[in-house]
């Protein structure tokens, strides 16, 4: 990771003052990040994987865009998607800034909608995502709905990354996952507060399929 990434990685997570839209140095709470153990993870699983397209739900002030930008930009690879409604109006544009920050301006791609919008107008569109990070919305259904329209959107052999596996609302999602989706396989994580599945094939399941979760 080069010098420019290390030390707004370092600056973040002190939670220095931010820039972000117009200009302006705004204030970072110390909640709303993934940790480092988490990021280098991310970081290292996004560079071995290189993925063509990789999107991610929920930006707010960019950590783990940052991370995953500096592993395209350190592997010289990939165009990233990163879908927020909620980008310049709660979070004043920091999240988004991070890419020109750090000179990836032509490999990002941000998308001011909601998940629910953003997604099918990019499964509309054809494309395929070999990487997919869900950290928006964090209410059951809302979980879900991400998940359901990403396993449109991801590529066989791609992989779909839960964050918050703390809250019981994403352990239920990837409790249905397991138990419905048998085109999807849980990969190992070291990282205990995220799952990551493999999608493997394609949903075949009869019309009448459930099994409870």
């Amino acid at each position: 990771m080069d010098h420019v990434a290390t030390e707004l990685l370092r600056s973040m997570y002190s939670t220095e003052s931010q820039l972000g839209a117009g200009g302006a140095l705004y204030y970072l709470d110390d909640i709303t990040k993934i940790s480092r153990e988490q990021g280098e993870f991310l970081y290292e699983f996004h560079k071995t994987n290189k993925p063509v397209l990789s999107v991610e739900v929920g930006l707010a002030y960019g950590f783990s865009t940052v991370w995953l930008l500096s592993a395209m930009k350190d592997g010289d690879y990939g165009h990233h998607i990163a879908i927020d409604p909620f980008e310049d109006t709660h979070w004043n544009g920091i999240g988004r800034t991070r890419a020109s920050l750090l000179g990836m301006e032509d490999r990002f791609t941000f998308m001011a909608e909601p998940s629910l919008i953003a997604l099918p107008r990019l499964i509309e569109e054809k494309r395929q995502a070999q990487f997919i990070f869900i950290d928006g919305d964090h209410k059951f259904d809302g979980v879900f709905l991400d998940f359901v329209l990403s396993a449109h959107l991801c590529a066989e052999g791609g992989h779909i990354v839960l964050d918050d596996m703390w809250m019981p609302s994403i352990r239920k999602v990837v409790r249905f996952i397991e138990r419905n989706r048998s085109d999807f396989s849980a990969r190992p994580c070291p990282i205990n507060n995220v799952s990551i599945f493999e999608k493997t094939g394609t949903d075949t399941r009869d019309w009448r399929h459930f099994v409870e979760f």
